[in-house]
């Protein structure tokens, strides 16, 4: 059977599907013979063609009634060709210009034309040749067509391109039955099973609009969230969203039904559609409309069911406990600053009220003075007569060993105590002489001629004795750092303690046994004699104790917390005995930082006075440094309050030789 007889029977059955790649769409070959598989042709005779598209056809030898083999013959051998081929396929595809070289029977084929019926690039589909590439009825293959519902439809390069229109969808991505899914329903809402919510908890029907799902809230419900995915979430029936989403019920009120309602429990009352309590209630005090009115400056208030004050304004206090007249008293006055019946009273001073506060804004007498910066104390200095604060605030008449010195009229004046004069005529130095010294022996100026020394007033003949003094280079030992090193007296004032001489010392003549208590104060000096003193100043010489005096830096000190510390180097004959001032400050200026030493040498009984570092005296401070012999009555001075201006530095040094 020829091949074209093959495909037409194949086209007018309309059955099969064919994709653009089953078809053959290039250059014709020539017809290549196949073999039979079959038994003999059940078909009818052959049939001439009417017109071959070939090359002429070549002679086949004759037909065979039946075949004998399992493929047809190239040439037919018989009278006449096969009736019907039994096998599962006829003879090859055409590939040349011509079919049979020749037909040697009574009849060719039956068909119209020997070769392929369609143009190349086309195939036939139910009777038509299309291209499968762009044919919407036959996209790819025969009978696969793109269907437009719903939407627009292409065929492009034998594959089906459809486009839905708003509102439906693909959702089986079949294009043969289009948009078949119209979209906005609760399987398929926004999207090919975009599903609504559905069920019980929903408190509603679920529906799809506008594509989004929603719930259609039954009775009693509501959706206040806004949310598909709970539904309507909300009872209408609650003080949150009182028969709405949103409403709110007032305080103390319930919801029954769609309405807000005021439940008042006894004692309260329902007033205005509000439940209150007549107790507190300034609207409805003690009854529904009963207003409590404002005092004058002040808020009313209902307590017990009664209207009183509630708060006073800024300012204002009810200090007479009257409601009529309110908070009438105000705070700003020095008799009720900032509260009732608090009065502004300075001790001389003069009371304001400033912001709620009392403050004192001076004093109320001239002579009176606020010294210690303390309101509370008021302007507590008289001036006139205070001897530390004499004519102003910080001005200390400083009463000496020979005078004491009052504040009269604001103004410092010493008076001379019985055996002292004040020889140089300053009072700011008091009576800074004794007159039982060699040089004011019974009055100031009387001095003792050589040989002689004052006793009891009178010049008589002199014990021997005299020292010799000189300048060092510094010999500064810091004495609190020797190992074995003794501290005494830390941040102490104006007192002393007695220690052990650890050596035999001559002094002034005399010989002072080892083991001796020797007195060592706070106040820069040492006294060789067994008394505790601790004296603030003193004159050089002076009858008056202490006597055997060994001043440094003899005034009113206040030690460290390191105190004074002492120590013995060396070894005997040649032992030192120091005696260091650390960091000591003076009682009225506490910030400065003094570091001295006295140092008894056992070698020569030479005593050496030693600076490290001073500071600049306070006002009516005069130093004392210097020696006194052990009767009071010579001396080798320095400085004293005979000679205030002391001209001792940091890094000076002293020593006192035996004459």
């Amino acid at each position: 059977m020829k091949r074209w007889t093959w495909l037409a029977i194949a086209a007018a059955t309309g059955a099969c599907s064919f994709p653009t790649g089953e078809f053959n769409l290039g250059a014709p070959t020539a017809d290549v013979p196949v073999v039979d598989l079959g038994v003999a042709d059940a078909g009818p005779a052959d049939v001439p063609s009417v017109t071959d598209l070939g090359a002429p056809d070549v002679p086949a030898v004759t037909d065979v009634p039946s075949d004998a083999g399992p493929a047809d013959d190239a040439v037919d051998a018989g009278p006449a060709d096969d009736a019907a081929d039994a096998g599962s396929a006829d003879d090859a595809a055409d590939a040349g210009p011509a079919d049979d070289a020749a037909d040697a029977g009574p009849a060719d084929d039956t068909g119209p034309s020997d070769d392929a019926p369609c143009p190349a690039g086309r195939v036939l589909c139910a009777g038509d040749c299309v291209d499968p590439l762009n044919d919407l009825d036959h996209c790819g293959r025969c009978g696969y067509a793109c269907n437009a519902t719903n939407g627009a439809a292409v065929c492009a390069g034998g594959r089906c391109e459809v486009t839905c229109r708003t509102g439906f969808a693909d959702c089986d991505n079949d294009p043969r039955n289009g948009c078949e899914v119209g979209l906005g329903t609760i399987t398929n809402c926004r999207s090919c099973g975009d599903i609504c919510p559905s069920g019980p908890a929903l408190n509603g029907t679920p529906a799809c609009s506008a594509n989004v799902c929603r719930t259609t809230c039954s009775a009693g419900f509501g959706d206040c969230n806004n949310s598909p995915l709970d539904g309507c979430e909300a009872p209408l029936s609650a003080p949150a969203n009182c028969g709405m989403c949103g409403r709110v019920c007032p305080s103390g009120q319930s919801c029954s039904g769609v309405s807000c309602t005021v439940t008042c429990n006894a004692p309260n009352l329902t007033c205005a559609g509000a439940c209150v309590d007549p107790q507190t209630s300034a609207a409805h005090c003690g009854g529904c409309g009963r207003p409590c009115a404002n005092p004058p400056n002040a808020v009313g208030a209902c307590r017990a069911g009664v209207c009183g004050i509630g708060t006073c304004n800024a300012g204002f206090a009810d200090c007479n406990g009257t409601l009529a007249d309110g908070c009438e008293t105000r705070l700003n006055t020095i008799t009720d600053c900032g509260m009732c019946r608090r009065a502004c009273a300075f001790p001389n001073g003069i009371a304001a009220c400033t912001a709620g506060a009392c403050v004192m804004t001076g004093c109320s007498a001239r002579n009176y003075r606020d010294c210690d910066g303390n309101a509370a104390t008021g302007c507590e200095r008289d001036t006139n007569t205070d001897t530390t604060n004499c004519g102003a605030c910080g001005v200390v008449c400083r009463s000496h060993v020979g005078s004491s010195t009052p504040c009269t009229n604001g103004a410092c004046a010493p008076v001379c105590n019985a055996g002292y004069g004040n020889c140089d005529g300053n009072l700011a130095n008091g009576c800074e002489v004794s007159l039982a010294t060699n040089l004011h022996c019974g009055a100031c100026g009387r001095v003792c001629s050589a040989g002689l020394q004052c006793s009891g007033g009178a010049c008589v003949p002199a014990r021997t004795g005299s020292y010799v003094r000189t300048t060092l280079a510094t010999l500064f030992v810091d004495v609190c750092a020797i190992a074995g090193s003794t501290r005494l007296l830390p941040s102490q004032d104006d007192t002393g303690v007695l220690v052990p001489l650890p050596f035999a010392f001559s002094f002034w003549g005399s010989t002072v046994a080892a083991g001796s208590m020797i007195n060592v104060s706070t106040n820069g000096f040492i006294s060789l004699e067994s008394v505790v003193t601790g004296n603030l100043q003193g004159l050089l010489p002076d009858p008056a104790l202490p006597n055997g005096v060994i001043a440094a830096w003899w005034t009113d000190l206040f030690t460290s917390a390191t105190g004074i510390c002492t120590a013995v180097t060396g070894t005997a004959p040649s032992r030192r005995f120091l005696v260091h001032w650390s960091s000591v400050a003076y009682y009225a200026n506490r910030t400065a930082n003094m570091s001295f030493e006295v140092a008894l040498n056992e070698s020569g009984s030479t005593i050496d006075l030693i600076y490290q570092r001073l500071a600049a005296l306070p006002p009516g401070y005069v130093p004392t440094v210097g020696l006194e012999s052990g009767s009071g009555a010579q001396g080798s001075i320095i400085c004293s309050a005979a000679n205030p201006t002391c001209n001792i530095g940091a890094g000076n040094a002293f020593r006192f030789t035996p004459n």
